[in-house]
């Protein structure tokens, strides 16, 4: 399930089904697809598409999410980082691959943000990027850390609802 969140009601705004033989970052654009300028989408490193992400920055859409781990760079500014441990780098880089992307994307700048965030109670240093290049380096790290929440949320939904049947089980009784 390919789920849109709408966090001032935490109720779902978008749901697609489909088989998870596909990838996540097929959907997201359709799950994206109502968002307006303005608004802030958090997405799972798993989502990423950078020319759906471009689209979303064109349409005033600011994201956030971790960096993939072949993800190509060429910093072009360093930002001072604040005085504590949990934020390690801070810089302003331009997208320089992977191979065969669009035109639209080379020297497309991002915000690449590399800190300690706690998720399920344990630290781990995560590269994170976004399109907003005005945010504090804390306030990216926050946002993402909400997007891991979620994740959460949907984990004990699993486990609670102990899903075992099904009245049938094919895509239309699913849904």
């Amino acid at each position: 399930m390919h789920l849109r969140l709408d966090t001032s009601s935490f109720l779902p705004a978008c749901a697609i089904v489909d088989t998870a033989g596909e990838h996540d970052n097929k959907r997201a654009r359709e799950v994206c697809a109502g968002l307006r300028s303005g608004e802030v989408v958090l997405f799972d490193k798993a989502c990423v598409d950078y020319d759906h992400l471009h689209d979303l920055d064109a349409r005033g859409v600011s994201w956030v999410t971790r960096a993939k781990d072949n993800a190509s760079y060429k910093v072009t500014c360093r930002l001072p980082v604040p005085a504590s441990d949990r934020i390690l780098k801070d810089e302003i880089v331009r997208l320089k691959g992977p191979k065969g992307q669009t035109k639209k994307l080379k020297g497309w700048t991002l915000r690449h943000v590399e800190a300690w965030v706690e998720v399920e109670g344990k630290e781990r240093v995560m590269v994170i990027i976004t399109n907003n290049l005005k945010w504090a380096a804390g306030s990216v790290c926050d946002l993402y850390k909400a997007r891991w929440e979620i994740e959460d949320f949907f984990k004990q939904v699993k486990q609670t609802l102990r899903l075992i049947g099904f009245p049938g089980y094919s895509a239309n009784a699913i849904r």
